[in-house]
């Protein structure tokens, strides 16, 4: 959803086909912090599931409705 909100009117599938490099290099910035500031350890491989799984709701538009602090 944030890629697709730096290219207005591109869907999910869109996204994952067109800008994949910004998507995996998202998903490995926010994996980074999450382990880093929650001691997770996430598994080999979880860029490609979330991109396969992207591909699954292609159809689906992208937005950012909203930006929750978490704490």
């Amino acid at each position: 959803m944030l890629v697709g909100a730096r290219h207005p009117g591109a869907n999910v599938g869109a996204v994952e086909k067109e800008f994949r490099s910004e998507v995996v290099s998202l998903i490995g910035e926010l994996a980074s912090a999450a382990a880093a500031e929650k001691g997770l350890v996430f598994e080999e491989g979880m860029e490609d599931r979330l991109c396969a799984y992207s591909r699954a709701v292609a159809h689906f538009p992208t937005a950012v409705k909203e930006v929750q602090q978490l704490s």
